[in-house]
């Protein structure tokens, strides 16, 4: 039924955009033009190629219906011009030839952009389906164009207003954030008990601010991956060295856990964006470090195989509940037993947008209360 509907919707709207006739006889335009408004259609004539690039340059059509051999100005000569303008350049045209059709003429027509063929005198009942088909073809062209480009719009619209909205926020958190320091300085004047309720209140409001600058900071890349703002900046780097930094810089923090490399196959050079690897990366280990027992030390293994490598973060945490492994690098999303364990929902989100770009995969395996792996594969080039 939705089905019908739209096709009903096609067909009203194709009679809102004209039809452009272009033949050096009389006759010829007479007898199309007449052909075309006796089924509703609008439509202008032209008498020549240079007739007809006024009437483009006046009006818009939705389809050309063209002559191949005139005098000045061919067929052939005036589509490529067609073709060659940005506002004309998707407008379907029907070269008409009143000769037998050489194949020469097929290919030289389609290289310049003719959906279709057809000779004269054409066939009445044959002629209207091509006009009507394509008549479609146009209109379902116009209102995908439209479409995208609202798409565009709306996504350049949320990216200026997650922007502002974090600018926003930012300077309220600094007052806060300096207005808390000043009451623990003014705190030290307190007896003991009073400065611990100071210190614990304190202790709290860091942490809502932290939690908000965290998500403001999240918002603000997850606009950007989703606008395609992000430029890769390609550079050669010694993987290996590269994820052993990232470990030391974690371990070199962490107390009770530490990250352990580990490496397989022979090394090679990869061409990468460093920030958005090393972005990734590093935010799977911070779940890896945060989901897991204390007991357990998490580890970032590199494997390099013939044509690609992989980097992988395993930890044995708290897992992920199978039903929703589908969902897990949707945005905004936690699994469910993550219970009062921090975190905004969009940094795995982040993370499968940064090695999309960078031509990569990621994917998970996961047990419930056992643990998670989570495998990165790049390419040892970058097709940016």
């Amino acid at each position: 039924m939705k089905f019908n509907n739209h096709k009903l919707k096609v067909m009203n709207e194709i009679y809102n955009h004209k039809i452009l006739i272009v033949d050096d006889l009389k006759a010829n335009l007479f007898a199309l033009s007449a052909l075309l408004k006796n089924a509703k259609f609008d439509c202008d004539s032209a008498l020549s190629g240079n007739e007809a690039l006024k009437l483009l340059l006046k009006n818009d059509y939705g389809l050309i219906i063209l002559d191949v051999q005139m005098p000045d100005m061919s067929g052939f000569d005036l589509a490529e011009l067609i073709k060659g303008n940005s506002k004309t350049e998707d407008t379907p045209i029907i070269f008409l030839s009143a000769i037998a059709i050489q194949r020469g003429f097929f290919t030289q027509g389609y290289k310049l952009g003719a959906l279709d063929y057809l000779t004269k005198p054409v066939n009445e009942g044959h002629f209207m389906l091509k006009v009507t088909n394509f008549m479609e073809l146009y209109c379902s062209r116009l209102k995908l164009k439209e479409s995208l480009e609202k798409e565009k719009m709306m996504s350049e619209f949320k990216s200026r207003f997650v922007s502002d909205v974090s600018h926003q926020f930012r300077t309220p958190m600094t007052v806060i954030k300096s207005s808390m320091a000043i009451v623990s300085m003014i705190s030290e004047t307190f007896d003991e008990a009073a400065k611990k309720k100071m210190s614990i209140s304190k202790t709290r409001v860091d942490n809502a601010i932290n939690q908000m600058t965290n998500l403001m900071d999240d918002l603000l890349t997850y606009s950007k991956t989703e606008s395609g703002n992000i430029q890769l900046k390609p550079e050669e780097i010694d993987l290996s060295h590269f994820c052993k930094e990232i470990c030391k810089t974690f371990n070199e923090v962490e107390v009770a856990k530490e990250i352990i490399f580990l490496e397989h196959g022979e090394q090679k050079i990869v061409v990468t964006d460093v920030q958005l690897l090393l972005n990734c990366i590093s935010n799977l280990v911070s779940n890896a470090l945060k989901y897991s027992p204390k007991n357990e030390n998490p580890k970032l293994v590199v494997h390099y195989y013939p044509d690609t490598c992989t980097v992988s973060v395993i930890d044995r945490g708290i897992g992920i509940p199978e039903k929703e492994l589908k969902e897990l690098f949707q945005p905004f999303f936690r699994s469910s037993n993550v219970n009062d364990i921090e975190g905004t929902g969009l940094g795995l989100s982040i993370a499968k947008s940064y090695i999309n770009d960078l031509g990569g995969d990621i994917k998970v395996e996961s047990k419930l209360d056992e643990g998670s792996s989570f495998i990165i594969t790049l390419n040892y080039t970058l097709n940016s």
